[in-house]
């Protein structure tokens, strides 16, 4: 009874086990199931890492049964890499979380892999930073604020405040945008809310995550549903996640080592699509029909947008390039992109930009009051 079933067996099996001399049936054994990521409940996700398959363990011969049920439900979660839930008392074992990220040694900073979510006012829902304390429980638990606010040191703590606090700090946060800090692999976060009174039309959710830990399957599905989700969630025109080298080359611009993208927004303006190709690119209808025919490989098509990634696993921009059908030209047609000098900031918008990401709302309602 201490065999594993293989998840790759067709379909769940349902085995008895029997114990003593009488042979009297002691416990069940039933799965595996296949569980969508959505149905996981919080506490699950936040205990393991990916979670794909369920087991069922039944102590079907009484309550003196219980003890060897769990006894063997323990070693079933140790061997398959999960925990077991106790669906009478919700409690789980191990208590100690099976979301593990790579060690490094003190002082070694990796590469980092920038992902931001990019939205319009009047497009996105309301509630988006509930939307995003819910979406980081459901599919990336590093990723939901422990510290937040707008300066350093870091004033609010989730801990001691509550989650309320950390809302209504985003609710009232001034032109600097929220800052947060949260957990391995993920390395810092930012939410820009779209504001009237600072005239900015466009709102943004930006991740800092550790590029090694992306070289596991396990945490790049826990990222892109994490990705995907909030680019559907927000209705965003586009999104993004470039890696950022720690050692990039000379010119690039950096700052403590590490490189800077460039900047798609200017002064809470749209300038234009990246000049370089990224890993992942989400296209709102704004830009899929644009930028479709130029996509390398086969780009996933969704009821809200466009997906496309150059990779299984982050490249940089210049290992992306390589991938290109012609390396010698730029990833998507130049009249789409801004023109930048050896800064992060736009010199010049690009020649072509959808209509909608040149009008903004708040500022025309300033004008016609």
């Amino acid at each position: 009874m201490e065999e594993v079933p293989d998840p790759a067996a067709n379909g769940p099996a349902l085995l008895t086990a029997v114990r003593g001399s009488r042979r009297v049936d002691s416990f069940s054994v039933e799965g595996p199931f296949h569980v969508e990521p959505e149905d996981v409940p919080e506490d699950v996700t936040a205990a393991v890492l990916d979670p794909q398959f369920m087991y069922q363990v039944l102590a079907v011969g009484g309550a003196q049964e219980i003890p060897h049920a769990v006894r063997f439900g323990k070693k079933l979660a140790t061997a398959a890499g999960g925990v077991l839930v106790d669906e009478q008392t919700e409690e789980i074992w191990p208590k100690s979380s099976r979301r593990k990220s790579p060690r490094r040694e003190s002082g070694d900073k990796p590469d980092e892999v920038d992902v931001t979510i990019y939205f319009l006012a009047e497009e996105a829902p309301e509630d988006v930073p509930a939307r995003f304390l819910k979406l980081a429980k459901r599919y990336l638990p590093e990723s939901v604020p422990r510290r937040f606010g707008t300066y350093e040191p870091l004033q609010g703590r989730v801990d001691r405040d509550g989650e309320e606090a950390f809302l209504a700090a985003c609710e009232e946060e001034s032109v600097t945008g929220m800052f947060f800090t949260t957990g391995s692999p993920v390395l810092l976060g930012r939410l820009d809310l779209p504001r009237p009174r600072y005239r900015r039309d466009i709102g943004k959710l930006s991740l800092i995550l550790a590029r090694d830990a992306l070289t596991d399957a396990a945490w790049r599905r826990s990222l892109r549903r994490f990705f995907m989700g909030a680019a559907t969630e927000f209705n965003a025109f586009f999104a993004s996640a470039e890696v950022l080298r720690r050692t990039p080359p000379e010119g690039v611009p950096k700052v403590g080592g590490t490189e800077l993208p460039r900047r798609p927004i200017l002064f809470g303006e749209w300038v234009g699509l990246p000049p370089y190709p990224q890993w992942w690119n989400w296209f709102g209808p704004l830009w899929a029909d644009t930028v479709r025919p130029y996509l390398v490989g086969e780009p996933e098509e969704h009821p809200t947008g466009l997906f496309h990634a150059w990779s299984e696993e982050p490249l940089d921009r210049d290992q992306i390039a390589a991938l290109l059908r012609d390396p010698t030209q730029p990833w998507v047609p130049a009249q789409y992109s801004a023109v930048y000098g050896d800064g992060v900031e736009a010199l010049r918008v690009a020649e072509v930009v959808p209509g909608r990401l040149t009008r903004n709302t708040f500022r025309t309602t300033d004008q016609a009051s």
